[in-house]
């Protein structure tokens, strides 16, 4: 049987959900903390655009330094309003009595697991252009270019995988 209007449901959340979260509402304020620290030592012009291969080529006010953070608060308070509201997704397949719950499930494990990527990826860019500024260098760690590639190519190909894997399933 196919639910036209799918059910309100509240769901229980998980241990792996709920240190997602955690971990998540842990990065925001540290996100805001670094700028706060560093702000006087930023000089005037900071890095704000980083190439693909992590070198400098924009810079711009300072005063921009608080963009990343507000941003990433936005972003994470967005998606765990979302989640709260798991009937209104459009899934890739049809909602039935027997499957709601574990699609439901899935989806607020995949926003969270997006919510605690994006709020690493805000804090890493945020703490790399701090850096650089403050060191005056024209590109970023290798490491931190390492990690947000592979953020990136997480965040791009993460719902391929999920749709391949259901695919599969059935």
């Amino acid at each position: 049987m196919i639910l036209v209007n799918k059910p309100k449901l509240k769901i229980r959340k998980t241990i792996s959900i709920r240190i997602m979260e955690f971990l998540t509402i842990a990065i925001i304020p540290t996100s805001f903390l670094i700028p706060l620290i560093f702000y006087s030592e930023l000089p005037q012009k900071i890095p704000i655009h980083i190439t693909w291969k992590g070198f400098v080529n924009r810079y711009d006010e300072k005063s921009l330094i608080w963009l990343f953070p507000i941003l990433n608060l936005i972003l994470a308070l967005g998606l765990f309003k979302l989640k709260q509201h798991p009937h209104l997704f459009n899934y890739s397949e049809k909602v039935t009595k027997e499957n709601y719950y574990d699609l439901y499930e899935s989806a607020i494990k995949i926003l969270s697991f997006v919510g605690l990527l994006i709020a690493i990826l805000f804090l890493i860019i945020t703490y790399e252009i701090v850096i650089v500024a403050i060191n005056e260098r024209n590109s970023i760690n290798t490491y931190s270019s390492f990690f947000i590639k592979v953020i990136l190519a997480v965040l791009t190909f993460m719902p391929l995988t999920y749709l391949l894997k259901r695919f599969v399933k059935k």
